[in-house]
């Protein structure tokens, strides 16, 4: 797996190259549609060698059946690992594992850095077929696609439905299992209609996305980080104006709110992601973190009890992946079919 003398080259090249700042903003491209259109080049006997992938960064051929892989997303980490295809995976950021995907942490894969910041100098000694990256590790794509065909599959906040599913689509023409993967894509596509009809049986009924932090509570509406349970799903939320700066944009990281805000905006109920604990590397399902206290009871969520905890590893580590979406999904509906008794 080791190069020859060449690499030192690549690396002083590398050295030498500026990197170009790159927005990491979910809401800078065109939406994905439910259909992905693929281009392939293919040799004399007719085989697919290639698929021309349309992602977040621009425009790559990536070969098919990549044996050599790095991953610096934990949604596509997810979806290789369900998928059957982990033994590709030859480096990733170690320290970013989640307990989702807890069997390559005794992998003993190469560290790659960190999801910020891959470490492309050690990278430099591997003969890698395939880079596979998302927002937080775009700044380095320029870097990386010196080094091996590289994909941005970062979901797009606008259009995360879509998205998700042009994502998993070019996942399964690259690794050549297209039927296995529309499989479990028609599967999560079913719990997305199913969160929408029980979504649509709420009668003045809204929510509020509540991301717990050392205490501290952050508020998510429509079109943010966590807004596909408003955008996709369709239950209504409680603020429309709620994680939005002055110019009307999403905020990354939500807004900093309070009990009293809670209370003011009354919600029917309450999701609740806990980036704490999902932090400290445990098992997510088996935590429940408590955010009520004397103010949010008195709202119609706390009163009722509707307040959720979600899986906080799917939404806040590794969203988007074959089996985070699954839990993603599976959750929110858990909660409505309370609210609605069913």
């Amino acid at each position: 797996m080791k190069k020859g003398l060449w690499v030192l080259m690549v690396v002083c090249g590398l050295f030498l190259m500026v990197a170009c700042g790159n927005d990491e903003t979910d809401t800078d491209t065109p939406a994905a549609s439910d259909v992905s259109s693929t281009e392939a080049s293919t040799e004399a006997g007719g085989e697919v060698e290639e698929v021309l992938v349309t992602h977040r960064s621009g425009e790559t051929w990536v070969p098919v059946n990549p044996q050599n892989i790095a991953v610096f997303d934990m949604a596509i980490l997810d979806s290789i690992d369900l998928m059957g295809f982990s033994d590709r995976v030859v480096g990733l950021p170690q320290n970013a594992i989640p307990y989702l995907v807890s069997d390559f942490r005794e992998a003993g894969l190469a560290d790659f850095g960190t999801l910020h910041e891959p470490n492309i100098e050690y990278m430099a000694g591997y003969e890698l077929d395939l880079i596979i990256i998302s927002g937080r590790a775009r700044p380095f794509f320029d870097e990386l696609s010196q080094l091996a065909p590289t994909i941005d599959l970062g979901l797009n906040n606008a259009d995360i439905r879509g998205s998700f599913i042009e994502n998993q689509t070019y996942l399964g023409q690259i690794f050549q299992a297209e039927a296995a993967w529309q499989a479990e894509i028609d599967a999560i596509r079913a719990l997305f209609d199913e969160a929408e009809d029980l979504s649509s049986q709420l009668e003045d009924q809204n929510a509020l996305i509540i991301m717990h932090n050392e205490g501290n509570l952050q508020a998510f509406g429509p079109g943010g980080r966590f807004g596909v349970i408003h955008d996709v799903f369709g239950v209504p939320y409680v603020d429309a104006e709620v994680g939005l700066n002055e110019e009307g944009e999403s905020v990354n990281h939500g807004m900093t709110v309070d009990n009293e805000y809670v209370y003011g905006v009354n919600p029917s109920m309450i999701f609740v992601i806990d980036r704490n604990y999902v932090l400290d590397g445990g098992d997510p399902e088996t935590h429940e973190v408590d955010i009520t206290n004397d103010i949010i009871n008195l709202t119609d969520a706390g009163a009722n009890g509707h307040i959720f905890n979600l899986n906080p590893e799917a939404w806040y580590i590794a969203p988007g992946g074959l089996q985070s979406m699954r839990l993603q999904v599976s959750g929110v509906i858990a909660g409505l079919r309370e609210v609605l008794n069913q």
